[in-house]
């Protein structure tokens, strides 16, 4: 009769094995206490934590499983129509996923790259205009002509607008504040601090966005990108030098776009 060995009263469950002989060691061990095999190739190590993508993926294959699973009947064919129409509204929503994406993708590249061109508005107004400085002047070319509106002071509220024959994708703006590129005459009028900004495009939703000035003489320039733009505002929010005795005052505004 073969006899089993009897544990020793410090073996436990949680020993290591000796490959060897099949003692049960402490785990603080390295050579086995019956017969000094050494111990370091079967010692535990912490396991490896998985991945959050690992537990995803095979959180994915055990559902894929699931779906394939064979079933018989009616309710075979009801399960087999349901994956059916689960792929497909798969696949459509992968295919304008990547259609989207590669769109704006293309586009951004293509923003970077383009070199701007000027694109010129077939009509200009105005909330109100002075006598002698008539909205159209934001787009005569010159810095020293400018709009102003036709009351005094700070001008908050007033604003300027361009309309264009057809729709352009917007890349860059500038604005040349006040009445002159001339640092004594500019300090003579009210400078706008702060524009608003507002773009409608061909679908007829405006979008609006702020604009902030330095209070110095010359043109500074703006990236807003906005496609498919029929009509720009600029509205004045904030002025530098507002008196009872001075008007706000733009001089010129430049529009460029994407040419292709």
């Amino acid at each position: 009769m073969v006899r089993r060995r009897q544990p020793e009263p410090d073996e436990g469950a949680g020993d290591v094995v000796c490959p060897a002989c099949a003692t049960g060691n402490p785990r603080d061990r390295r050579f086995c206490r019956r017969c000094g095999a050494a111990l370091d190739t079967v010692r535990p190590g912490p396991a490896a934590p998985v991945s959050w993508w690992r537990r995803l993926c095979r959180a994915l294959v055990r559902g894929a499983r699931w779906l394939a699973r064979p079933r018989s009947g009616g309710w075979g064919l009801v399960h087999r129509i349901g994956i059916l129409l689960l792929a497909v509204a798969l696949l459509a929503g992968l295919g304008y996923g990547v259609v989207r994406l590669g769109t704006r993708a293309s586009d951004a590249v293509r923003d970077r790259l383009a070199d701007p061109e000027p694109v010129s508005p077939v009509s200009v107004g105005a909330s109100s205009q002075a006598r002698s400085h008539s909205a159209e002047l934001v787009v005569d070319g010159l810095s020293n002509s400018y709009w102003a509106p036709a009351g005094n002071g700070p001008g908050r509220g007033e604003y300027v607008e361009l309309t264009f024959g057809t729709p352009f994708r917007m890349l860059n703006l500038i604005v040349h504040s006040g009445v002159s590129a001339q640092r004594d005459v500019f300090l003579r009028q009210a400078r706008p601090a702060e524009l608003e900004l507002t773009v409608w495009t061909s679908q007829g939703e405006p979008e609006t966005t702020t604009l902030r000035l330095a209070d110095r003489a010359g043109p500074q320039t703006f990236r807003r990108v906005f496609p498919d733009v029929v009509r720009i505002r600029l509205t004045v929010r904030q002025s530098y030098g507002g008196a009872a005795d001075r008007r706000t005052a733009i001089a010129e505004v430049e529009i460029f776009h994407r040419s292709s």
